[in-house]
């Protein structure tokens, strides 16, 4: 059977360490163990994706050029956020999170064992997870916050004086130190009257299994309906599929397999706005859990996106039910009790190269406190020539690295 495809993919990939004070992936062999969850476990990263999927959805939706979000480091800068928080502001963040009825030392206990487990699942997968807290001079930060934080997240906690243009240079030197240079810069400047920065770096780099794969060139069509070549890599060989009427999608293993790109492409014809929007994590789950192994012709575009996300980021947070956080009705006592603080920005920044060799990506959270008063078998064919969405993913675990479009 021999079916033409155009794609639409989402990428989702791994963690790290629960000791030391930076997540990073170093381990003794390479055999690829499956992450184990307890059930409790399982039902909190089931929500975890809705979290992701929901995200990617709303901000996707209402772009019409490339994106590319990182859910899994945006849920781990508001859970530091939320481990200060308490009243019904912990209780909005916890829920929008996946995490209603979790203390916050609950969720920082799930974060540590994920991160720690995803780490240890490929030693030839590059992974690297970093969390930092920025408090300003004179601010007294509970020193229960900064023991949580330390314990669960391995976050380094600092004094810095936002009201010196040094303080722009700590943040992105951080933030390229932690993303093997991919992203360079997140601030232009800071508002002086900042009180608290916390930041979340997320670094991934996988060789392709079996490649590097062929190169050559492609037509591809992008949302607008026009065409060009395109630098492109391809092959045939026997991996993770699924074709029906209405997608296609195929699963693309990095390393020993534990990561995976996962490429889903909308039947010819789709409306891709109108398919990103009705993205669920019901519809994910199905399209994973429908995989099986079959042989497949795939070319796929080599492309390189950096995408940032700031004023819609809170708008689509607001939109899921995170509005406390925001206001000045926001209670943060449990990070600081001597000002009241709340969340003034909230920014993403991520960049993704995908080559022939494999796949290198990298995003930055960044959230702003201030104060406020202040067979031969059947050979199928699958080539991206048009938008496709795309996610890079740990095998046995259901949450979102990374998740984008492609579409010019």
């Amino acid at each position: 059977m021999r079916n033409m495809i155009l794609a639409a993919a989402a990428l989702v990939a791994g963690l790290s360490s629960c000791d030391g004070g930076l997540f990073d992936s170093n381990r003794s062999n390479d055999e690829y163990v499956p992450v184990v969850l307890t059930r409790a476990q399982e039902e909190v990263a089931a929500k975890e994706l809705d979290f992701g999927i929901d995200l990617f959805s709303d901000i996707a939706s209402q772009e019409n050029g490339n994106v590319m979000i990182s859910p899994f480091s945006a849920s781990l800068c508001l859970s530091l956020i939320a481990s200060g928080a308490d009243g019904d502001t912990y209780a909005q963040m916890a829920s929008a999170l996946g995490f209603e009825g979790f203390t916050s030392e609950q969720i920082g206990s799930y974060y540590c064992t994920m991160v720690d487990a995803l780490l240890k699942a490929d030693k030839g997968t590059k992974l690297a997870v970093a969390n930092a807290v920025w408090a300003a001079e004179g601010l007294d930060i509970r020193s229960e916050y900064v023991s949580e934080v330390k314990q669960y997240y391995k976050a380094k906690v600092d004094n810095l004086d936002f009201s010196k243009s040094s303080s722009v240079k700590t943040i992105n030197k951080w933030c390229s130190d932690n993303t093997n240079g991919m992203i360079k810069k997140i601030l232009d400047d800071v508002d002086p009257m900042i009180r608290v920065v916390l930041a979340n770096a997320l670094y991934f780099k996988g060789t392709w299994q079996g490649g590097p794969f062929d190169g050559s060139d492609m037509e591809f069509r992008s949302i607008s309906g026009s065409t060009a070549s395109v630098k492109s890599f391809s092959g045939t060989k026997s991996v993770q599929s699924y074709f029906s009427k209405d997608v296609s999608v195929i699963s693309l293993p990095y390393g020993n397999g534990a990561f995976n790109m996962i490429i889903v492409l909308p039947a010819e014809g789709t409306d891709f706005n109108a398919f990103v929007k009705s993205l669920s994590a019901d519809k994910w789950n199905s399209w994973r859990n429908s995989l099986s192994s079959a042989r497949v012709e795939f070319r796929i575009p080599t492309f390189k996106s950096e995408y940032r996300m700031a004023d819609n980021f809170k708008a689509a947070l607001g939109r899921l039910g995170m509005v406390l956080p925001f206001s000045a009705a926001a209670d943060f006592s449990r990070m600081c009790s001597a000002e009241s603080l709340y969340v003034s920005d909230i920014i993403q920044k991520t960049a993704i190269d995908v080559n022939a060799k494999g796949t290198e990506a990298a995003a930055v959270t960044i959230g702003m406190m201030k104060c406020t008063s202040a067979g031969p078998e059947d050979l199928q064919y699958f080539i991206a020539d048009r938008p496709f969405v795309y996610a890079i993913v740990e095998q046995s675990c259901p949450g979102l690295l990374f998740i984008g479009t492609h579409v010019k």
